[in-house]
């Protein structure tokens, strides 16, 4: 991993630009130092004493098979487009149907499997931010172990904003607003959940607007303020709102798949500055929404 040193960071020796900078757990700073090699400076090996200097090249050898991070896959070779990307990241447009990660009933066929087969060898696919199966949109993958550990404690940290797009059979009332419940597990099902009392569960916080609407149906912009599991399913379904396509949560089957698409997210970066990526509203959300 290659880090050009800035004006901002002179004077910084290493140790203390890799904990404030990029908030290098203690973890990995201690695999950095365990082997003379893994910090070089413009090439030459250094200590995390090292003083920085304005336009030094800092690299970062982060373990075998990690030591460049995740290749960027092969556009051609994923379902999929990748929206944007650099050393740190790969930002890519999930389709609907499509799982994050495998599990039991999904092996070969998940946004990280794609990952793989595109990036032509095994490679650690760090998911940053994940989607239901059936909802469509950006998600960030994170192309080393540093990486990961910066973007998870941003978003931990609340550093990161979200925006979605889902279609309901109505407005809600008001048109615009803030949803606050809690939420917890119903009964004893392991996926479902439901709004719960007041301390009963996890806070769950949104911001919504309703954008347009039609006969039968309403396009809502909906802003997370928290990322509880089903959140944005779950919030809506209690307010006799489900989602067109969810018919988890009571939505209509008008759609084959839940109308919900995470269209925009913003996230600090390591090297400073926010990071903005779009996705824009999918074909079949598009023509739902417009048809007769």
């Amino acid at each position: 991993m290659k880090i050009l040193i800035n004006e901002g960071d002179g004077g910084l020796c290493i140790r203390d630009f890799l904990r404030s900078r990029l908030q290098m757990s203690t973890r990995c700073l201690v695999f950095l130092k365990s082997e003379v090699g893994r910090i070089t400076v413009n090439g030459v090996p250094k200590t995390v004493r090292h003083i920085l200097s304005p336009g030094e090249e800092l690299c970062l050898r982060l373990g075998e098979g990690e030591s460049d991070g995740m290749p960027l896959p092969a556009q051609d070779k994923l379902p999929f487009a990748i929206l944007a990307y650099d050393d740190w990241f790969l930002a890519v447009n999930k389709p609907a149907g499509m799982p994050t990660h495998q599990s039991f009933h999904h092996y070969g066929d998940t946004l990280a499997d794609a990952i793989i087969a595109a990036c032509g060898r095994p490679v650690v696919v760090h998911a940053i931010t994940r989607l239901d199966q059936d909802t469509s949109g950006v998600v960030l993958l994170a192309r080393h172990r540093l990486a990961a550990g910066f973007f998870g404690r941003a978003m931990a940290n609340g550093e990161f904003e979200k925006i979605y797009y889902a279609i309901t059979e109505r407005p809600p009332t008001p048109r615009a607003g803030r949803m606050t419940d809690y939420i917890a597990r119903e009964g004893e099902s392991i996926i479902r959940r439901t709004v719960v009392p007041a301390g009963a569960g996890d806070l769950a916080i949104t911001d919504y607007e309703t954008v347009s609407e039609r006969p039968g149906r309403a396009l809502l912009r909906l802003s997370p303020r928290t990322g509880r599991t089903h959140q944005l399913r779950v919030q809506l379904s209690s307010r006799d709102l489900p989602i067109v396509g969810d018919d988890f949560y009571g939505g209509s089957l008008a759609m084959p798949r839940s109308a919900l698409h995470a269209a925009r997210l913003s996230f600090p970066h390591p090297a400073g500055g926010c990071v903005t990526v779009e996705a824009p509203l999918p074909p079949d959300m598009e023509q739902y929404y417009h048809e007769v």
